[in-house]
């Protein structure tokens, strides 16, 4: 399957064109923390392409192949959603908005104001309430994690110190060495962002959203439990689907296929 990649003055853009007759609306994947355009570009966009969606991924500046990695300690959340806004002026058509985690909440955030995007897919989103349960979490489970990331800013620290059983992103299922051959392409990520913007201080308000939404979550995710994302789910009318066997990583972790086929299938239904 022929795709192109680029790097146009900031971002890099990945692009997989449909197969067949095409979906009304392009698909345009947005990463979460620690991510980049590539972890969609191992399952998610040839599925998508060869099922009919036109697919496009990009890292956020300093993700990825992008540049600007000397900058991220010092970015903003409003700075990753002024990426995405970017990121769509270049659409003719507007997108599906597809997003990961920390991407997910940047698509919450442009759900605000751009009433004319199709639908949206959130996969383990960090919730609407903020990354307050996370922090609780590591906190008490692993006291000196927190600690760490406290006195160094540093949340690779999260990365680097998983939870004891290893399934911080992976569920049980996925094999360790696959596992760690994807945690070997994390990169940094900005403690303002997540750690304090994500926190309480740059949350979404569902209640200015207008556009269909379709939220999805791993039984096994220990950084945003099947509760947490339950209620976001609720602050914008429907219910997540929880996937039993899966962690946080649900573009990536054993199982993918279905969470995929969810995906088109909902959008097929709803466009």
């Amino acid at each position: 399957m022929n795709s192109v990649h680029a790097v146009t003055q900031l971002y890099e853009v990945v692009h997989y064109p449909a197969q067949g007759e095409p979906f009304p609306h392009p698909l345009l994947f947005v990463h979460g923390a620690w991510h980049g355009a590539w972890c969609w570009e191992q399952y998610f966009m040839p599925h998508f392409a060869a099922h009919g969606f036109d697919v496009t991924a990009f890292s956020l500046r300093g993700h990825g192949s992008s540049t600007g990695r000397h900058s991220i300690p010092i970015l903003r959340l409003a700075d990753y959603v002024d990426d995405l806004r970017i990121l769509l002026a270049q659409f003719e058509t507007p997108p599906v908005l597809i997003g990961h985690s920390m991407g997910a909440l940047l698509i919450q955030k442009v759900l605000e104001t751009h009433h004319d995007i199709p639908a949206a897919v959130m996969l383990a989103p960090i919730p609407h309430t903020g990354t307050i349960g996370l922090a609780w979490r590591t906190a008490t489970r692993r006291p000196l994690t927190a600690l760490r990331i406290m006195l160094t800013g540093n949340v690779y620290t999260l990365v680097a110190d998983p939870e004891p059983d290893g399934t911080t992103f992976f569920s049980p299922y996925m094999p360790s060495a696959e596992a760690e051959r994807y945690m070997q392409r994390f990169t940094h990520e900005s403690f303002i962002a997540t750690g304090f913007d994500a926190l309480f201080f740059d949350l979404p308000r569902p209640v200015r959203a207008k556009t269909p939404v379709l939220v999805l979550a791993g039984r096994h995710d220990t950084l945003f439990t099947p509760k947490e994302i339950q209620r976001t789910a609720s602050a914008y009318d429907t219910q997540a689907i929880v996937f039993e066997q899966m962690g946080h990583e649900l573009m990536l972790d054993p199982g993918w296929q279905d969470v995929a086929t969810t995906i088109d299938t909902w959008l097929y239904t709803m466009i």
